[in-house]
């Protein structure tokens, strides 16, 4: 992890210059390459301790860092109250020499976390939007899992209640030839479901076996139906009636959560003793706090976005003020998706005349695709992707371009009929071949990154570039006719970049093919 090395030093120079503590620093990549390789805001946080300007505070720093051991390999410079930091090229190889690909430093408290995802209603087909919680979610878990934490994900089905009730009615009135009901279910998938002895049970199958197509398979499909066979919701709405934020009004049954930081009070059964969808939401998340661990995560569509903090006062009224806290329970939105074919906006579906469908996305562009793209930005920024783009085997087409590296590199193997270096002698290094290498010193830092910012945009990010970097050395620095030393070296950088490819795609759940 060359930032966290990096900020290792920063922390040691401090000490050395100050005798002063301080955390681990901010290390960020100037924009500018001629500033050098690294970049620190240390000084800034260090004025009002020593009562300097972060112009002073910067140049003492880098002034002690020339005769400082800890800095050997690194020259420090002072630019603008910031300490930019350029390393040798034999530092550089150093570090590119005992650095894997594969190994990432797990964190040093690894966390139980409970990750909910998707959870759509079992009425009908998912949509392009399901898909993108269902991607986002899966690469989620195997983040965090790469840096240690222990993951248990889950789809919460929705199987009881007044809709579930809708779409079976729906279902019956379209086997028997009767109306559908008021407020049913209209799509054309009724039709298919007429035969099924249970058509909920048969689109939650459908739902797993869309989602399985783009690679999701949940740890627990956790029906609601059980809540309601144990007396889970009656348990809960109890806990919180002997926390005293439970009252009666107009024949029914509220939950105070105004006392919680919500703008009005929540009703948990109605006036006909029914319980509401919130109610029912209570005793799954005191069920999920029981198992979860030490961590919740649910990521929900942006239509949830005002649901958050009244169940954030649900939870802190369950478990206490710690739960309700981000650390142990985030809610991470999802925004829309939208879909454009030849730039032209799709809005319905070819097939049915209404939404587009996952399973239609991932028929026209497939798996990879639809999970690049579905990756692409954070989650809290909307998604606009060109269908057309996506079914490009050109390197307008993101993810052709990072598989296309990849296998670029696997081709240049078999041109030579060799097997890839896992050493090499260390001849002079051009720019092209220097910029693979740090940006691959890089890897495990941005998969911890990724995992601690609940933002899997930022493998993405990190391929890209990647791919862009090993194109640029591909063209300019020859290998199939080049000195053998020189050759291997080039060979050796190209390698662990592979692997850094690799990794990044398995990490979400996209293939790395090595023939294209």
């Amino acid at each position: 992890m060359i930032r966290a090395w990096i900020a290792t030093r920063i922390v040691d120079l401090v000490a050395a210059t100050y005798d002063i503590a301080i955390p681990s620093p901010a290390i960020d990549m100037p924009k500018n390459p001629d500033y050098g390789d690294f970049a620190t805001n240390v000084a800034f946080g260090l004025t009002k301790q020593l009562r300097k300007s972060p112009m002073a505070i910067a140049q003492e720093l880098c002034d002690t860092a020339t005769t400082w051991a800890g800095g050997a390999g690194i020259d420090f410079v002072p630019l603008n109250g910031f300490v930019n930091l350029k390393l040798h090229d034999a530092l550089v190889w150093k570090q590119f020499d005992v650095w894997s690909p594969t190994t990432v430093t797990p964190v040093s408290e690894p966390k139980r976390i409970l990750l909910e995802y998707v959870s759509a209603n079992p009425t009908g087909p998912l949509h392009i939007g399901h898909g993108r919680w269902a991607v986002i979610g899966s690469c989620l878990k195997d983040l965090l899992v790469q840096v240690g934490h222990r993951v248990h994900s889950e789809f919460y089905v929705n199987d009881s209640g007044n809709q579930i009730a809708l779409f079976r009615s729906s279902v019956a009135a379209v086997r028997d030839g009767r109306p559908i009901p008021e407020g049913g279910y209209f799509g054309a998938y009724i039709k298919d479901l007429i035969d099924a002895p249970n058509p909920v049970e048969a689109m939650r199958a459908a739902h797993e076996s869309t989602l399985r197509r783009i690679g999701v398979v949940f740890d627990q499909w956790f029906s609601e139906q059980t809540l309601h066979d144990r007396g889970a919701v009656a348990d809960a709405i109890g806990v919180l009636r002997d926390a005293g934020t439970v009252y009666q009004a107009d024949h029914a049954q509220w939950f105070r959560s105004t006392d919680f930081g919500d703008d009005k009070d929540r009703v948990l059964t109605k006036s006909d003793g029914a319980y509401t969808y919130f109610a029912v939401d209570c005793a799954y998340h005191a069920d999920k706090m029981a198992r979860a661990g030490d961590r919740m995560i649910n990521i929900w569509g942006a239509d949830h976005h005002g649901y958050v903090p009244r169940v954030r006062a649900m939870v802190q009224a369950l478990g206490g003020v710690e739960w309700a806290s981000e650390s142990r329970f985030k809610v991470v939105i999802g925004q829309l998706v939208g879909l454009l074919k030849n730039g032209e906006p799709v809005r319905m579906s070819k097939r049915t005349g209404e939404m587009v469908t996952l399973d239609e996305i991932v028929d026209e562009i497939g798996s990879d695709a639809t999970r690049f793209f579905l990756a692409m930005k954070s989650s809290d920024s909307a998604i606009e992707f060109d269908i057309e783009v996506a079914k490009k085997k050109s390197n307008e087409n993101p993810v052709f371009y990072v598989q296309y590296a990849h296998a670029r590199i696997c081709a240049i193997y078999r041109k030579l009929e060799i097997d890839a270096p896992t050493s090499a002698t260390h001849e002079v290094l051009n720019d092209a071949e220097r910029n693979v290498m740090m940006w691959c010193l890089q890897f495990q830092d941005e998969i911890h990154n990724a995992a601690d910012n609940l933002a899997p945009n930022r493998m993405v990010f990190f391929l890209i570039e990647l791919a862009r970097l090993v194109h640029a050395m591909y063209e300019s620095s020859p290998i199939l006719k080049t000195e053998p030393a020189l050759q291997r070296q080039r060979l050796y950088i190209l390698e662990k970049a592979r692997i850094c490819i690799e990794t990044g795609l398995r990490l979400l759940r996209i293939s790395a093919p090595i023939a294209m």
